[in-house]
């Protein structure tokens, strides 16, 4: 485990729940089941959104970039904590709250759901056949009896 981890670790340590699982190369950072922070290569970063963008913009921070394979340079919602802040454990927790927040609001927001799509067309019933006249079974006709020659 790095240093900067277990400063970070020891620094949120009243968080429930708290833990750190390797990721993407450095580490994720946990509170129960929702991801709000990553520690990468020496920098620590916490989940941005709309309710705690301001604070990050604020003080100058920018958002964790990765490369795409294609080369196009990604952003993720991931931005750099200030020196100042990681330094301040009331005001990191406060920092980090908020980023659990905005990832609760990621899982629990409903996912966007396409119109419903008009059901299928059903194909009718393949039309089955009327079952097979049967033939009356062939009735022996009775010979009529002869009549017996009479004697005389």
């Amino acid at each position: 485990m790095s240093e900067q981890l277990s400063f970070i670790l020891d620094q949120l340590s009243a968080l429930p729940g708290l833990r750190s699982r390797a990721m993407f190369g450095g580490h994720g950072l946990y509170s129960g089941t929702a991801i709000f922070g990553m520690v990468i290569d020496g920098q620590t970063y916490l989940k941005v959104g709309d309710s705690n963008r301001p604070d990050f913009e604020a003080r100058g921070s920018k958002p964790f970039m990765y490369a795409h394979k294609s080369g196009k340079a990604i952003a993720m919602s991931y931005w750099e904590v200030p020196d100042e802040v990681l330094d301040d454990r009331d005001e990191l927790l406060s920092w980090a709250r908020a980023s659990l927040r905005v990832a609760g609001e990621k899982t629990k927001a409903p996912k966007a759901t396409k119109a419903p799509k008009a059901p299928k067309a059903t194909k009718a019933p393949k039309a089955t056949k009327a079952p097979k006249a049967t033939k009356a079974p062939k009735t022996t006709k009775a010979k009529a009896a002869k009549p017996k020659p009479r004697r005389s």
